[in-house]
């Protein structure tokens, strides 16, 4: 549910930047930025003895919707290293066929920071992951990140 609604928030703040109205979206990515701590804190409110019930305390997805939001800000400094995080995951948490946009993303953001050999190795996986769309999924997020500022 914390996924769901930190991938709503960043999907409107993206729109907002394609619609020129960046303004607008960055209630919407603090919105998302806010959403691991309420995630922890619903983790340590339960009683342990709940166990595998239990929320996790943190998600790896959440946490790449984060460095999204994040990067749209222009934060790369905070960006870089969730996604990254998420760029490593497991198949099991992060299937390969969504991790292209991962890569992208954090190739984005490594070019941004102006590491452009980290950004190329980067960039060169996305394209690889994601094959035909690269060109098009790159000129979005190329224009979404740090678009609000």
């Amino acid at each position: 549910r914390y996924e769901a609604l930190a991938n709503a928030s960043v999907q409107i703040a993206m729109a907002y930047v394609d619609a020129g109205q960046a303004g607008k979206a960055k209630p919407y990515l603090e919105e998302a930025l806010g959403l691991p701590e309420r995630l922890r804190a619903e983790h340590e409110a339960q009683p342990e003895w709940a166990g595998a019930e239990r929320t996790p305390a943190s998600s790896v997805r959440l946490d790449a919707l984060v460095g999204q939001a994040y990067a749209m800000l222009g934060d790369y400094a905070k960006a870089e290293p969730l996604l990254a995080e998420a760029a490593r995951a497991k198949k099991s948490v992060i299937p390969d066929d969504q991790k292209g946009p991962v890569y992208l993303w954090l190739g984005e953001v490594q070019k941004a920071a102006g590491k452009a050999d980290a950004a190329d190795a980067s960039l060169a996986q996305a394209r690889k992951l994601i094959g035909d769309a690269y060109a098009d999924q790159e000129a979005r997020v190329a224009k979404w990140v740090g678009g609000v500022k």
